[in-house]
């Protein structure tokens, strides 16, 4: 029981030290109390307008444009391994088929920031937009496997070059 009475008794103490105004409580109000009014006029200060708008115009054309790229992407890659049995690759040979997009847009990209920054982003993001889109239509016309395999990899590449190149854009 005096153990309880004197932790109670402890608290109180810090709590009320809390409370004082050289507490924490005080220091928390003298803060909000120096944010929200001017110390030299002792007005409120005006709220700031942001000085750049988010959602201009260009950066909803990148957002589109980005979407799109992704939506081709998430498209085509569910089925890339089905298709690549079609074109006679055995089993392991159609995960390859899949996997080795991944693989060049992952070697690519460390580079990729270099590219862009040295050709010009936009230029970047152009080309890559075209090859992309050639690349696309021309899994609809691949002869076999081995050409497939050559398609994945540039695919891979000009998406890593995108990606990057696009992001930077934004900014």
């Amino acid at each position: 029981m005096a153990r309880a009475r004197s932790q109670q008794l402890a608290f109180g103490l810090w709590a009320g030290k809390l409370m004082e105004p050289s507490g924490l409580y005080g220091a928390l109000i003298g803060t909000y109390t120096q944010l929200s009014y001017s110390q030299k006029k002792g007005v409120p200060m005006q709220p700031q307008a942001p000085k750049d708008k988010l959602w201009t115009r260009a950066f909803v054309l990148l957002t589109i444009v980005q979407t799109m790229d992704l939506l081709t992407f998430h498209t085509i890659t569910p089925v890339i391994a089905k298709f690549s049995l079609l074109q006679g690759a055995a089993l392991a040979a159609s995960g390859m088929a899949a996997s080795v997009f991944s693989f060049a847009a992952v070697f690519a990209r460390p580079t990729s920031g270099l590219i862009a920054d040295r050709l010009g982003r936009r230029s970047v993001v152009l080309v890559s937009i075209a090859v992309s889109a050639v690349m696309q239509a021309c899994y609809a016309f691949v002869p076999g496997f081995a050409p497939l395999l050559v398609l994945r990899v540039v695919h891979g590449f000009f998406y890593a070059l995108f990606g990057t190149a696009i992001s930077a854009l934004a900014l």
